[in-house]
């Protein structure tokens, strides 16, 4: 039998799921799909019993062990993520506080603990500080660095993922997800219980199991890609979250990051546009809301 990574998924061999047949590991009607033969399954959010990841983010599931789909040739086609966690947790260990109090510096922030809480780094062969990427079940997927001018890439094979604090989920309070590691670094100097995003239309699929049944606050950015990601994202949480609501900093600010240390953004400040903001619906199936 080939390996996982070399059933090469074409897509004439897969039907997509439907309300009359709703994919079997997450219960949707859409974005998933099985093979027409039965053999395999891909569904774009549960990865529990998953053999690895697809080209486009999705688990595949193997239905049938040893049954490849019609057609298939022995070519790499599934992408298997790196294993970063090494990499990190060495450079984790060679990282004086030095290094992290002169990135606190550099961002404005008073306190240097978040960028900690966030795992950072400094990666001497980069020439970068990097934050890990993780995926809901804690594996380091990537890698975002960012350098002294404030460029911003990511290490090769990184998957777009998220950045969770040490302890994030343990702490009460509504979940905040703003986009990117130093707008996450922002808010945890509030003390908000936050878990950062890699990007402004990043799939939600790492977040569904994270905000599962929890009251939630997506800060997007203010402009037309942050308001965009953000209420694409809102949309699928709110399938799975008790609550979803989205908030922005004042016109004046680029961020959140700038929210906090260029206008001194308090806790109340953040918290009170939350509960001001007006939380998300859910839009019933057939209902035609225009």
């Amino acid at each position: 039998m080939p390996s996982d990574s070399h059933y090469r998924i074409e897509r004439a061999e897969l039907r997509d799921v439907s309300k009359q047949a709703p994919c079997q590991f997450c219960g949707r009607t859409k974005w998933c799909s099985v093979a027409i033969d039965g053999s395999i399954a891909i569904c774009m959010h549960v990865s529990e019993g998953a053999r690895t990841t697809t080209r486009n983010g999705g688990y595949l599931h193997i239905l049938k062990p040893g049954i490849k789909s019609p057609g298939a040739v022995s070519m790499p086609a599934l992408r298997i993520p790196t294993d970063f966690t090494k990499t990190v947790e060495h450079l984790l260990q060679h990282t004086g506080q030095e290094s992290i109090a002169a990135l606190a510096q550099m961002l404005g922030l008073r306190d240097p603990a978040p960028l900690r809480t966030l795992r950072m780094f400094w990666d001497p062969s980069a020439r970068a500080w990097g934050f890990p990427m993780s995926d809901a079940q804690g594996l380091i997927v990537g890698i975002r660095y960012r350098n002294a001018r404030g460029g911003k890439f990511a290490a090769k094979g990184s998957q777009n993922a998220l950045f969770v604090p040490s302890g994030a989920l343990e702490q009460p309070g509504p979940l905040y997800l703003p986009e990117g590691p130093t707008n996450s670094a922002a808010l945890l100097q509030l003390g908000l219980r936050v878990v950062g995003r890699a990007c402004a239309k990043m799939t939600s699929r790492h977040l569904l199991q994270l905000c599962r049944l929890l009251d939630v606050v997506v800060v997007a950015d203010p402009d037309k890609a942050g308001r965009e990601g953000a209420r694409a994202l809102a949309s699928d949480v709110r399938l799975v979250a008790k609550s979803v609501r989205i908030i922005e900093p004042p016109a004046e600010c680029g961020d959140a990051r700038d929210w906090v240390t260029k206008f001194g953004a308090r806790v109340e400040d953040v918290t009170a546009r939350a509960l001001a903001a007006t939380p998300l619906q859910l839009r019933l199936a057939g209902r035609d809301d225009g």
